[in-house]
């Protein structure tokens, strides 16, 4: 490449990532992008410069998609910043660089989003659930939820005393744009969940049925389609169950449509 050669434009002067430490090879951290100055016409790869000694990050060198290479147990916690060279493969075009941070963030056992982890061992139960089911629920959205944050913090996200357990989520109008995950049948000692008027799609996962401590379940206002699973007539202590405004089918199961308030 010559001096006068164009380097391609990026999609952004830098990046910036987050991966769970626990993340399966192959797992998709994020993508860099570029274009060179004959737009689509252009080949532009992409190659992993600087940072990435250890191998544990792997870089498609045609679309710029960087994905977990290696395990990342025993990273908690730590920043890894790769410099990623990009290139137009063409006589005029040139190359550039730029900077990608990878986060690994603290895990529930930490210290941080759990405090005195040890002596809250059903909390972090609750925490490694939602972080589980996070990106499922959140899906065109998006969540704070994370090991670097405590859970007091988490947008939507309530905690009781004694035992300390996750009572709350709240996330009514969140723009969540994934699916209602299983996992939500975890959280033993949950009272309310509020999921209403977001962009919601799938079924209604009969595991949460299993929330028997439930006082209010709001799924209203979403897209969500199959039938009512008939298991949320196991939920004894609801006082409040909103499900209209759904795309949801077939007949309400005699279970669900005894409940005194059922919408």
């Amino acid at each position: 490449k010559t001096a006068a050669c164009v380097p391609p434009t990026l999609g952004s002067a830098s990046y910036s990532f987050s991966v769970r430490y626990d993340a399966e090879t192959g797992r998709v951290v994020g993508s860099v992008s570029a274009t060179g100055s004959a737009g689509a016409d252009d080949t532009v790869t992409y190659a992993i410069t600087e940072g990435n000694e250890d191998g544990k990050f792997a870089l498609d060198e045609s679309t710029g998609e960087i994905t977990v290479a290696a395990a990342l147990t025993g990273l908690v916690g730590t920043t890894h910043t790769l410099t990623v060279e990009v290139e137009v493969e063409d006589e005029s075009g040139g190359a550039t660089t730029v900077t990608v941070t990878v986060r690994v963030p603290k895990n529930c056992s930490s210290g941080t989003a759990v405090s005195n982890p040890t002596s809250n061992t059903g909390l972090v139960s609750d925490c490694k659930t939602l972080l589980g089911l996070k990106d499922e629920l959140a899906g065109t959205g998006s969540l704070n939820w994370s090991g670097d944050l405590a859970m007091s913090d988490w947008s939507g996200i309530s905690i009781g005393d004694a035992p300390r357990r996750v009572i709350g989520v709240k996330l009514n109008n969140s723009s969540l744009g994934g699916v209602i995950p299983a996992a939500l049948g975890d959280l033993a000692k949950l009272q309310d969940l509020w999921l209403g008027g977001n962009q919601l799609t799938g079924e209604i996962p009969p595991e949460l049925g299993n929330l028997t401590s439930l006082y209010a379940l709001y799924l209203d206002q979403n897209r969500l389609t199959g039938e009512i699973p008939a298991e949320l007539g196991n939920l004894s202590a609801l006082e409040g169950l909103f499900l209209y405004n759904n795309q949801l089918t077939g007949s309400i199961p005699p279970e669900v449509a005894g409940h005194p308030t059922f919408r």
